[in-house]
């Protein structure tokens, strides 16, 4: 692999893991909410909703293949992945 596909995957690399740090943030707090609320209530609904597109959301970001990023670098592997509960 070039220098230059080298260089993008490891941006895309970085890019999937800065999303997925965000999307856990959002997952947690849906699933904290989530919690508080009824399950027959309207809003656990939304919630999960939100649960439903986060998860899409995570399963197309951490299909892009990190393993061609640089090793001294950090990158997304697939211990580091957004794990989701279900």
């Amino acid at each position: 692999m070039d220098e230059l596909n080298r260089a993008r995957s490891e941006r895309l690399c970085t890019l999937a893991h800065d999303l997925n740090n965000g999307l856990g943030i959002i997952a947690g707090y849906c699933e904290l909410m989530l919690e508080k609320s009824g399950p027959d209530s309207q809003s656990a609904e939304r919630l999960q909703l939100i649960l439903t597109v986060v998860h899409r959301l995570a399963k197309r970001i951490n299909g892009h293949d990190c393993r061609f990023a640089k090793a001294s670098e950090p990158t997304v592997t697939e211990a580091r992945k957004l794990e989701l509960p279900h």
